[in-house]
């Protein structure tokens, strides 16, 4: 029998409706809540409502903040776990996307210690304030409910958040995790095809990174999950490219997402992630297609073949080219940027500088190779003639 170690503290509740059949779990932390979410400019906010229902009928008492930025910002979490203090809630709810989720796991965290630098407690000196890679057991309870099927926040204990002293976005400490997650994927559908889009590739890219890891080729439990989610993200892909999803595609999307997210707790993202970090800080595109302009090139240099082959066979591509020309087909109606080659060097050095990064990819990645993805994945958006120098592999 295989060895192996698999981490998830966060409980789920799945399926449609299931706020409301299971809205006792509300009640058990106290009498004040305090909802996290984003506006929702196109369609209402049924988890809201759901979780509103829910607070009422178990008599807890409850502020909503609506103020969620969009790849949020250090300041704007500063700004919000104000406004949380002084409600001093016993829990706390995120509703929404990746942004809303990642800003409640971190304002959870800043709430804990209000005197000390927030980027130390987010990124820096945070592992010698209070440990390394546990949850704080004096945070107060979070329940996740997700309204994208895509980021894996809801699962996760790291966040992803805008920096400004960088000019770039970065994961935090691991630190922060949900209590519970609710997945109903009646909340992901209608939602914008730009926005399901990008979730659904943002899961894929979680999943592949994750299984082309250093560590990941020996970890029997986190690679089962990762090919049970590869094979349902094959089951909907058609319908996703082609906008005609179900009700019955909506709820495998959902649980691909959940899946990939439990992926990403014992793994991490990879090189895929760290290349589209500039676009979406410099052009805001959305993380999952940032992420997904990338990922066909980044299997193409993988070494071990093979393995990238047991990803194609249990996604349904018969080649690498063919999972490309797929991600090419979802990326190109959201992604309108141009580049240049100067940038994309300014990229390179930054990228290269992430060494955690590159000590995750089990092979040697040189800086030609980060520059060649970064070409060859870009070569439409670049505009100036140097541009046609690129380097080999």
């Amino acid at each position: 029998m295989e060895q192996f170690h698999f981490a998830c503290p966060c409980e789920v509740y799945f399926g449609q409706n299931c706020i409301a059949k299971h809205s006792h779990v509300f009640q058990r932390f106290g009498q004040k809540a305090y909802i996290i979410t984003s506006r929702f400019p196109d369609k209402k906010n049924l988890a809201l409502e759901d979780v509103e229902t829910a607070l009422k009928k178990e008599h807890v008492l409850y502020a909503v903040n609506e103020e969620v930025q969009l790849n949020p910002s250090v300041e704007s979490l500063i700004k919000i776990a104000r406004q949380v203090s002084k409600f001093q809630p016993d829990l706390l709810i995120s509703i929404g996307g990746g942004s809303a989720i990642d800003t409640a796991k971190c304002v959870n965290i800043l709430l804990r210690y209000p005197n000390l630098d927030a980027y130390d407690v987010l990124f820096g000196k945070g592992p010698h304030i209070f440990g390394v890679g546990a949850p704080d057991d004096g945070a107060l309870p979070l329940i996740n409910v997700p309204t994208t099927a895509g980021t894996g926040a809801d699962m996760t204990g790291i966040s992803v958040i805008t920096r400004n002293d960088i000019q770039s976005k970065s994961g935090t400490n691991r630190r922060s995790f949900g209590s519970y997650s609710f997945v109903d994927s009646r909340y992901i559908k209608g939602s914008p095809t730009e926005l399901n889009h990008a979730t659904a590739v943002d899961a894929l890219c979680h999943g592949i990174e994750s299984y082309l890891s250093r560590h990941s080729r020996d970890d029997f439990m986190t690679n089962m999950i990762a090919e049970t989610a590869f094979q349902l993200f094959g089951e909907f892909k058609e319908h996703l490219l082609s906008n005609t999803m179900t009700a019955e595609d909506y709820d495998k999307q959902a649980l691909h997402s959940l899946l990939q997210g439990m992926v990403i707790i014992n793994e991490c993202t990879g090189v895929a992630h760290g290349l589209g970090y500039p676009l979406s800080y410099y052009y805001h595109v959305p993380h999952g297609l940032a992420c997904g302009i990338f990922e066909g090139e980044y299997v193409k240099i993988y070494k071990d073949q093979k393995r990238v082959k047991r990803i194609m066979d249990a996604i349904g591509f018969n080649t690498v080219d063919e999972f490309c020309s797929y991600i090419q087909k979802i990326l190109a109606p959201h992604i309108h940027i141009s580049v240049t080659s100067s940038q994309i060097e300014e990229w390179t050095q930054s990228f290269c500088k992430t060494q955690w990064r590159l000590d995750r990819h089990p092979y040697p990645l040189t800086e030609d190779m980060v520059r060649d993805i970064y070409y060859r994945s870009l070569s439409v958006f670049i505009t100036d003639a140097s541009s046609s120098t690129k380097t080999s592999v």
